[in-house]
């Protein structure tokens, strides 16, 4: 690798956080405003998932910068965080709340293990609370992505929240994953959790959220809208159409662990909005409507 070569990969690395840091700026500047009854956008990228272009979502007060939204998916996962621990899982060692490690469910080659943070009394953790129009939407439970690093961070925490049987299920993962440095996700993955309570439209490009109380409107001259509405965040959204998530792992609800008791009846998950109206959910392509 040639040293002029190198530096001009540099140089142009340094053009492009440059140019991100600038549309940032901007669309600081740009009061961005969703259309009436629209609680939530996503949009498609260049990998044809669809994410939230903003940055700022949060569950439970930790934010996560990059959301998927999948409606495949019949639950929740969320990335085990990074940086700041101990003091952002400090708030859930309290008698209020429970902790599990399970396994999850999904399509991977490898299935991780999760951890999932329930209320012990009442039926929500908290809110997940999203950007833009402030939407809040309560949560049955945090469900955090486990890679090695992860596991081997808890299975060092001293807490009296987990178990043997949780950290005798992190032993067996890496055990089970022998050298193999399996990652982490960086990646929230939004499913039936948020979208059940929700009407769900896909209109081209973008997919949004409504309320089920919002229920008359016109989808293709909303979903154009969405496309406008989201144009200056996306571009502001450094990196958005590179995202992909092609790990399936942990998408769907977690086996039961030996030794822990099933809390399914906490965590049952309901049918899309839709057909619990007796409609089925519309989808518009793009011979149908061109938006943006």
């Amino acid at each position: 690798m040639s040293g002029k070569g190198k530096r001009g990969r540099e140089a142009e690395a340094d053009r492009e956080r440059k140019r991100q840091a600038t549309a940032q700026e901007d669309v600081r500047d740009e009061v961005v405003t969703y259309p009436p009854g629209v609680v939530l956008i996503a949009r498609r990228n260049k990998s044809n998932h669809f994410f939230l272009p903003t940055q700022d979502t949060t569950f439970c007060g930790i934010v996560c910068r990059n959301v998927m939204i999948d409606n495949g998916c019949n639950t929740c996962i969320l990335p085990f965080p990074k940086d700041n621990r101990n003091s952002i899982l400090a708030p859930f060692q309290k008698a209020a709340y429970t902790w599990e490690v399970a396994w999850s469910g999904g399509t991977g080659a490898i299935h991780c293990p999760v951890l999932k943070i329930l209320p012990s009394v009442g039926d929500s953790v908290g809110d997940m609370q999203f950007g833009i129009t402030g939407y809040k939407k309560s949560m049955p439970f945090l469900r955090f992505h486990l890679g090695r690093e992860e596991a081997e961070f808890l299975i060092s925490l001293k807490t009296k929240m987990l178990v043997k049987a949780d950290k005798d299920v992190l032993r067996r993962f890496l055990v089970d994953i022998g050298t193999r440095n399996v990652l982490g996700r960086t990646t929230a993955i939004l499913g039936q959790t948020l979208l059940r309570d929700l009407i769900v439209v896909q209109a081209g490009k973008v997919m949004f959220f409504l309320d089920q109380k919002d229920v008359d409107i016109n989808p293709i001259c909303l979903g154009q809208e969405c496309v406008q509405a989201t144009k200056a965040i996306v571009k502001a959204f450094g990196g958005f159409d590179d995202l992909y998530e092609a790990n399936n792992d942990s998408f769907d609800e977690d086996r039961v662990v030996p030794g822990r008791s099933q809390t399914s009846e906490r965590t049952h998950l309901g049918v899309n909005s839709y057909s619990s109206l007796g409609c089925s959910t519309p989808s518009f392509s793009s011979s149908q409507a061109t938006m943006g």
